[in-house]
């Protein structure tokens, strides 16, 4: 199709090496315990592909949807801005400073995706033998469009103000291979010699020029190359504009009768081809001219019917319905680029990152379930129990807290373990220092080795002060550093001691029960203590299950049987959210066992309510009952708690500022080290100019 503007691609440079370097960073730092020698082959096929491309020509359309394809592959696995590309977007944009700029793995995808609706242009443009090959002009035509059209609703979509192909231009160019494809459609309806149908046709084409045309004008500041682009366009449409009123001239049947309309609408043709620049224009407008001279010397002789000079081009449109000719050019759903109809598929058992990250969340999930459905309900039945034993007891231990002058309610186990790792935090923090302290003995010891090397190779003209003694000081400070993190230690231990002593049982909610239950050794008091361990067991168990049966396992396995990750969020959640649903079919059977337990509990509730009219405990004489004894140790408990509070809030502070202390040190350090280094770069360079 000669007639056709050539128009260019857009420009790249070869980054093969720094791609290959960043593709093997990608996979050792963003896959799941993976190494890039097991995607070596990969990583070479994408870097020479990718080489390829650096000067396309108008055959390479495979090679750009094989790449594209590549690329789609590598848009599962990595994120988009580990990657780099540099672009040229001259011919298509005025640039000021650097004519190359980066794009990311996106930015890259689009761009080639961009060449690649060029190429399929480009390979309309080179077919010589136009009248014969009608259908594959179009199909290219076509596809070029819907590389566009695609690129366009990505545009769109992301707002992207980064994209330096605006949503304009592909629009612009969309509709021009659309006009271009629609020429093809009417080019064959000659042969049908049906004047009106071409006039319509004629119109189709006309209208996807003029909407060409008008996204052009949008653009904006132009280079020369979308001048060329322009003017070729709306020659076209001027084009299309003389065929459609020429053959709707042709098409009117008595021309006696109808000869003013049919000069008008030759004079419509006349000045539309009259601003086309296109070289096909020059035989079509003499003889539009010729016709339109001879219908006027007619009419003046002949005819003598009046010319409807007010009748413009949309008034025949309408007139004449050319305007209802459905659209005949669909665009292709340009499957063969997606990365399933690849001959390989690249880094096929490379696991994203994003997998475990996926893992993560459906396990926080997991946790959340299995506390709320099996944790949780079963602590709740508990507390059932305990409530109704305080009141058989008519003990409630909650008013022996409340008279703890320092305790205000019952401390929690989660309580209790946040203080148990406490321990731990405040023992992280003194190895932290210790570590420290031992940097900068190592530190101190380099410099006086350092020194005394140096003033052995160089004797007296080793003019630097001794490091063994500027460096006395700095020992003494760690020295004292060190004693006062032993002083630290050794209360940390004193009070991990004194917490390790309280009966945690005494002071948690209300189980606290076990302890006084416990020294009736009355059997149904211990029916009830049985079967609360029997349910804290299960629930060690339900948490071991959840552990062992984690849904990362069932991620990678769907991974790899499809290879893909949906691209959309909403089409990720429901798919992995599908994969958690049957995942979590694990635990229905131990659901039974809640129903269970709260069966369990409805009945002991009412035993409890007889065994209270059954007993005697009531009536006792309290003043040798064990529960006295119980109160003290359940005070003496909370008092010791109390102790170990405050001394690890002391604790918290005193390694605090122990830190702040070993930081200045370490800085000081750090500038002396400094100092002296540049007072040896100093001498070395004198002792270097005298010798």
């Amino acid at each position: 199709m000669t007639e056709l503007i050539d128009i260019p691609f857009l420009l790249t440079k070869d980054c093969s090496a720094d791609l290959e370097d960043r593709l093997r960073f990608c996979i050792e730092t963003g896959s799941l315990y993976q190494t890039h020698e097991s995607f070596k082959k990969d990583i070479g096929e994408i870097v020479n592909t990718r080489q390829a491309l650096v000067n396309l020509k108008f055959g390479d359309s495979k090679l750009l949807t094989k790449y594209y394809g590549y690329l789609e592959c590598l848009l599962k696995k990595i994120d988009p801005e580990a990657l780099a590309f540099s672009w040229s977007y001259t011919n298509y944009t005025i640039f000021e400073g650097n004519v190359f700029r980066d794009e990311n793995l996106l930015g890259e995808r689009r761009n080639i995706l961009f060449n690649l609706g060029i190429a399929y242009y480009q390979s309309a443009k080179h077919i010589d033998d136009y009248k014969n090959n009608l259908p594959l002009v179009c199909d290219y035509l076509k596809r070029s469009a819907g590389c566009f059209e695609i690129l366009s609703q990505r545009t769109k979509e992301r707002n992207s103000e980064k994209a330096i192909i605006s949503e304009t231009m592909l629009k612009a160019l969309k509709s021009m291979c659309m006009g271009l494809a629609q020429e093809t459609v009417w080019f064959k309806s000659l042969a049908a010699k049906k004047d009106l149908l071409t006039s319509k046709l004629a119109y189709k084409c006309f209208e996807y020029f003029q909407e060409s045309l008008n996204s052009f004008q949008l653009v904006g500041q132009s280079t020369e190359y979308i001048k060329l682009i322009l003017v070729f366009v709306e020659s076209k449409m001027l084009y299309f504009k003389a065929v459609c009123v020429y053959r709707l001239a042709q098409s009117i049947e008595s021309i006696a009768d109808n000869v003013g309309v049919v000069i008008r609408c030759l004079s419509i043709a006349v000045a539309a081809l009259t601003n086309s620049k296109l070289e096909s224009t020059v035989v079509f407008k003499n003889k539009c001219l010729e016709m339109l001279r001879q219908l006027e010397k007619d009419n003046d002789f002949i005819y003598l019917k009046h010319v409807p000079s007010h009748l413009q081009f949309s008034d025949f449109v309408k007139l004449y319905k050319l305007d209802s000719m459905k659209d005949l050019i669909v665009l292709p759903d340009l499957t063969e680029i997606a990365p399933s109809m690849l001959d390989q598929i690249l880094f096929r058992n490379l696991l994203p990152i994003e997998i475990m990250d996926y893992g993560t969340s459906y396990n926080e999930k997991q946790d959340i379930y299995v506390l709320q459905h099996f944790v949780e309900p079963i602590n709740l039945l508990n507390i059932q129990l305990d409530e109704e034993l305080a009141s058989f007891f008519e003990i409630d231990p909650q008013h022996i807290v409340n008279a703890h002058n320092k305790t205000k309610s019952f401390v929690t186990r989660k309580e209790l373990d946040v203080i148990g790792q406490s321990f731990g935090d405040l023992e992280s923090n003194a190895i932290n220092i210790e570590t420290q302290l031992a940097n900068i003995t190592s530190y101190l010891d380099l410099e006086i080795k350092t020194y005394e090397e140096d003033k052995q190779q160089y004797g007296d003209a080793w003019t630097i002060v001794d490091a063994r003694d500027v460096t006395k000081e700095f020992y003494e400070k760690v020295e004292k550093l060190k004693q006062y993190l032993e002083i630290g230690r050794n209360i940390n231990l004193e009070t991990q001691e004194l917490f390790a002593s309280i009966d945690k049982s005494l002071v948690t909610s209300r189980t606290s029960k076990a302890h006084l239950t416990a020294q009736y050794n009355d059997p149904f008091l211990n029916k009830i203590e049985a079967l609360k361990k029997r349910r804290e067991r299960f629930i060690s168990e339900i948490e071991k299950k959840s552990y062992e049966n984690r849904i990362i396992s069932k991620l990678i396995m769907y991974y790899k049987e499809t290879d893909d990750i949906p691209g959309t969020i909403s089409e990720r959640e429901e798919i992995f959210d599908n994969i958690y649903s049957k995942h979590m079919k694990v635990f229905a059977v131990d659901m039974k066992y809640i129903e269970d337990c709260k069966n369990e509990n409805y009945g002991l509730i009412k035993e409890i309510e007889e065994y209270k009219s059954r007993t005697n405990f009531n009536n006792e004489d309290r003043s040798s009952d064990p529960r006295t004894q119980y109160i003290q140790d359940v005070r003496q408990s909370l008092a010791s708690l109390d102790d170990v509070k405050t001394q690890l809030k002391k604790g918290t502070a005193y390694y605090q500022q122990l830190i702040e202390k070993v930081n200045e040190l370490v800085q000081v350090i750090v500038g002396f080290l400094e100092a002296r280094r540049n007072d040896r770069e100093r001498l070395l360079n004198e002792i270097s100019i005298a010798a």
